[in-house]
């Protein structure tokens, strides 16, 4: 039999949970055995005199569960008022605390690629070429520095090769110059001397079997001395005045009893004020030329004043250009506007700009000279009047790689420069040219396209088209319609460059004198052409190069002037070398 123990109830229902289920429960456990102990106690009261306490087990799944909490009051109970029995003093005594900290240097940080490159003190080009073509150009230069700048530069090149049919076209161009600039604290001084000696031929005539001229009687030489000082500020501080004063004197002759001095002194002036710049620009142009049937003085002063300003995207530039010229018998003044104004549309991507100017042009027997050797031995000047200049233009980055921009210009022009064949028996004289003045509406459209790859590759596309409308010539002489060039350079490895050139020429006029019966003058049609070319540069070393320069490789005959062929397909080899 199972022995069962009593417990006591008082006991065991301090030991059960308190749930509300069980304490219920449990107090009808306990009230049961207590009728039953009771009942139990009566029933054998008389057989047993003392039972004694009895435990009795009982076996439940426990369930535990947590007992009421009592909670703290967070409400503050009796007097908590406060009040201040005295006054707080604070005293600071200073002391000095010592700190022995050691500075360690800042390492500047370091630019990858951008180390200075090597400077060598000179530079000499050499190369042959056929028709008897030597080359040769020397340049030697000092060394950076922050004081002083000085250089010398020495280039000469000839041919004496024959063209078929034509006379003795050879030349020679000699020059000499010296550079130097002295750096101060708050500007500059650049000074340059240079001589230039050039001979060319008159070669423009019919050679027959026997020689017509020597070479002599055909030789036209010019020489050349000029001398230039710049004076100008070198100032950092944007409210400082900026300055430039020039002064320029030449001597051009040649050998036909021309001789022509002329005196330039120019510069400028400035100061911020506002948000802009106030500039006035002036020049004082003198000049006196001498030939053997004329004794010319022609002076050109000039004052210009102007105002830069920007505001946003829009730059304007604000002015007029006042002008004085003078001769041996008048005295003309002329006033020009000239406002300028360009807007960014998107910023560094595409801009268009609009000017509205004019101004004069001086032409002198050294700038003629310059673009046609073959002169006569009389020439007439006079200055180019551009009484109105409209000229509007855009500028577009349309690529990384890619720039592209156009302008179109509108000129009224007086005096405008022309050339003449004159009218000469080619047996006793070869073709000379003399000037001619006329007053013309120009229509000029120029467009440039540019690609250009890091350093390895680049291409050039330019444009001009210029549309002359001449007052009293049927035709503009020696002026061609347009002229297209495109030119390029591609390097292979850093070795191997090469750069091809093509140049599109159009047609052009000149006087055909053939045509004596009538008065009415005629023109012939000078034929446009097309010159390729293309050169190639070997690196050897960083300091030696091979080169090759092949001009003309259509072979065509070119006339830039009536009766004066161009050389045809011409080649050249060459060194270039760099020295300490």
């Amino acid at each position: 039999m199972k022995k069962i123990k009593m417990l006591n109830p008082m006991k065991t229902l301090a030991k059960m949970n308190n749930n509300k289920t069980d304490k219920l429960l449990l107090r009808c456990v306990a009230l049961f055995v207590l009728i039953f102990q009771s009942i139990n106690g009566f029933a054998q009261t008389e057989n047993v005199k003392n039972l004694g306490d009895k435990e009795v087990t009982i076996v439940k799944e426990y369930q535990p569960v947590l007992n009421d909490v009592f909670k703290i009051s967070l409400t503050p109970q009796g007097d908590t008022s406060t009040s201040l029995t005295s006054v707080l003093k604070y005293d600071v005594d200073p002391q000095q605390m010592i700190s022995n900290y050691n500075i360690t240097p800042i390492k500047p940080v370091k630019i990858k690629d951008e180390t200075i490159k090597k400077l060598y003190h000179g530079f000499v080009k050499a190369g042959y070429g056929n028709y008897n073509t030597p080359l040769l150009d020397v340049s030697y230069n000092t060394l950076r520095s922050k004081s002083f700048d000085a250089g010398v530069k020495i280039k000469h090149e000839s041919s004496s090769g024959a063209i078929k049919d034509y006379g003795y076209p050879g030349f020679r161009e000699t020059q000499i110059g010296l550079t130097g600039t002295k750096f101060f604290d708050k500007n500059m001084l650049d000074a340059d001397i240079n001589y230039s000696r050039d001979v060319y031929h008159f070669y423009g005539y019919k050679k027959s079997s026997t020689e017509l001229f020597t070479r002599n009687e055909t030789k036209h030489l010019f020489s050349d001395v000029a001398a230039n000082f710049i004076f100008s500020d070198n100032n950092s501080d944007k409210d400082a005045i900026k300055y430039k004063a020039a002064f320029s004197i030449y001597n051009f002759r040649d050998n036909n009893h021309s001789d022509e001095s002329g005196e330039v002194l120019s510069g400028y002036f400035g100061k911020n004020i506002g948000d802009g710049l106030l500039k006035v620009n002036f020049i004082a142009d003198l000049n006196q030329t001498q030939q053997s049937k004329q004794d010319l003085t022609r002076n050109i002063f000039t004052l210009e004043p102007l105002y830069y300003f920007k505001w946003k995207l829009l730059s304007v530039i604000a002015g007029v250009n006042s002008s004085m010229e003078s001769n041996n018998t008048d005295l003309l003044f002329h006033l020009y506007p000239n406002v300028e104004a360009k807007y960014m549309i998107i910023d560094d991507a595409f801009s268009v700009f609009a000017k509205w100017g004019g101004g004069m042009k001086k032409n002198t027997f050294k700038s003629i000279s310059k673009e046609n050797q073959f002169l006569d031995s009389f020439t007439s000047f006079k200055n180019t009047n551009d009484k109105l200049n409209l000229s509007l233009g855009a500028f577009a980055k349309l690529s990384h790689d890619v720039n592209a921009n156009a302008t179109v210009r509108y000129s009224r022009l007086t005096n405008e420069l022309f050339f003449v064949n004159e009218d000469l028996d080619p047996t006793k004289s070869p073709v000379k040219f003399t000037t001619l003045y006329d007053d013309v509406d120009l229509i000029a459209i120029h467009g440039q396209l540019d690609y250009r790859q890091a350093e390895n590759t680049t291409v050039g596309l330019n444009i001009d088209f210029n549309s002359y409308n001449p007052d009293n010539l049927s035709k503009p002489l020696f002026k061609p319609l347009y002229r297209i060039g495109l030119s390029g350079k591609y390097i292979i490895a850093d070795k191997i460059e090469i750069k091809p050139d093509i140049y599109f020429n159009g047609n052009s006029y000149a006087f055909d004198y053939r045509d004596t019966i009538s008065n009415i003058p005629k023109f012939q049609t000078i034929k446009g052409f097309v010159d390729l070319s293309i050169g190639v540069e070997y690196h050897y070393t960083k300091i030696l190069n091979v080169f090759v320069q092949i001009n003309n490789i259509a072979m065509s005959r070119q006339f830039y002037w009536n009766k004066y062929p161009s050389y045809r397909l011409n080649a050249m080899v060459g060194i270039t070398y760099s020295f300490l």
